[in-house]
Parts: structure tokens; C-alpha cells; sequence
């Protein structure tokens, strides 16, 4: 399903906590979503669109990649979001797989609608083993992946 910003804004005010990808890139990339029970083919995502689902339980991962089909490959280039809601708290780290395939632009990728105190978290490169947690005690987060901001 995607979006547009406007569309993205608005989906942000509704009581879900939701995961969104805005592509800021010139090109198009792949998006594919995998969790305990299902992975995805990859959907493209073309530049200056997004992506916006809901994001629900534990074990989640979203793999953006140049190429539709390097996330299936051995040896392409994969950025990982993975994400996990527990116990009224959002889990996520940022992590690359055989190499950066946003190497020669860049990505943000942040939370809005937490609680002050875990306000303000955002990765600008690749953290392996680094989780961060925001407070989503009402259920309305929006980690959103900026690509080529």
C-alpha cells in the first residue's frame, strides 16, 4: 500500500503504531517483509513515494535493497530495520547485510509519538548490536525510514 507524504501525516494521527518508509532517493528501491510467519516478495517502492503499515508483535524486519532481487541473494547489498512491540514498548535496530547499499547517500531513521523521554532517537548509520526502545504506552508510534534525505 503506499502513500503519499500527506497521506503518511495523516496515517501517523491514528491509534496504531506504524512502520513507514519515505524514498527520497532518485531511484526506485525494493522493500521486503519478513517476520516469523511470512516474508514477502519485493515491492517496489519508486522514488519520492512511501510505504506505510502497521506494525504488530515481535520479530520484524524490512529489507530495502537497490536491486528486487538482492534481498534474496547471498551477496547483495541489504539495509535492515528490524523491529519488535512488547509489553507497551517499540524495539529497533538499523543493521547492513554484505555491504551498505545506501553507501553513497544516506538514511535517517527515527520514531515520533513517544513519550518525551524517548524522544529524539535516531540512527544515522549502521548500529549492530545496538537496540533502541521508545515508550509507545498508547499505541501510536511511527518509525519511519528516510531514505536519501
Amino acid at each position: 500500500m503506499r502513500f503519499t507524504t500527506a497521506i503518511l501525516a495523516l496515517a501517523a494521527t491514528t491509534s496504531a503504531t506504524l512502520q513507514a518508509v519515505q524514498n527520497q532517493c532518485h531511484e526506485s528501491v525494493w522493500l521486503t517483509f519478513a517476520n516469523t510467519t511470512n516474508t514477502t516478495a519485493p515491492e517496489e517502492l519508486p522514488s519520492g513515494e512511501a510505504y506505510v503499515t502497521n506494525l504488530n508483535g515481535t520479530g520484524n524486519s524490512l529489507g530495502v535493497t537497490k536491486n528486487k532481487g538482492d534481498y534474496q541473494s547471498t551477496d547483495g547489498y541489504k539495509l535492515i530495520l528490524g523491529s519488535s512491540l512488547a509489553d507497551a514498548l517499540l524495539y529497533w535496530t538499523i543493521n547492513s547485510v554484505n555491504g551498505d547499499p545506501f553507501a553513497e547517500e544516506s538514511f535517517n531513521c527515527n520514531v515520533t509519538g513517544a513519550d518525551p523521554a524517548t524522544l529524539g532517537q535516531n540512527a544515522t548509520t549502521y548500529e549492530p548490536g545496538v537496540v533502541k526502545v521508545a515508550q509507545d504506552p498508547q499505541d501510536n508510534l511511527t518509525l519511519t525510514l528516510w531514505l536519501c534525505p
